[in-house]
């Protein structure tokens, strides 16, 4: 992960750009998961990918997570909604497939 993100450690500034592997959110809200979703599917359906949480957006700026609702997160919450959504069972039904 320290190769794919490249910080300038005097302003904390992020030298590395999105990409195909790599997408960055300055805060995480679970509200969002539907979005993380779909970037974590996109990542799966091609090469694999990190979603970098605490990143600002311009200029690109290491800022930490300002709460702790990551920290809070149930991981049965989460791992629930992402099998809700993106569950092969779900997708053919959603696709027709």
């Amino acid at each position: 992960l320290a190769d794919l993100i490249q910080v300038d450690p005097g302003n904390m500034l992020v030298k590395s750009r999105e990409g195909s592997r790599l997408e960055f959110k300055e805060s995480f809200n679970l509200a969002n998961s539907a979005l993380y979703a779909r970037t974590m599917a996109s990542f799966s359906n091609a090469k694999g990918g990190f979603i970098a949480f605490g990143v600002s957006d311009s200029p690109r700026r290491l800022v930490g997570l300002q709460n702790d609702r990551f920290e809070r997160l149930d991981p049965a919450r989460l791992t629930a909604f992402l099998n809700s959504h993106l569950s092969p069972e779900k997708l053919s039904m959603k696709f027709g497939v």
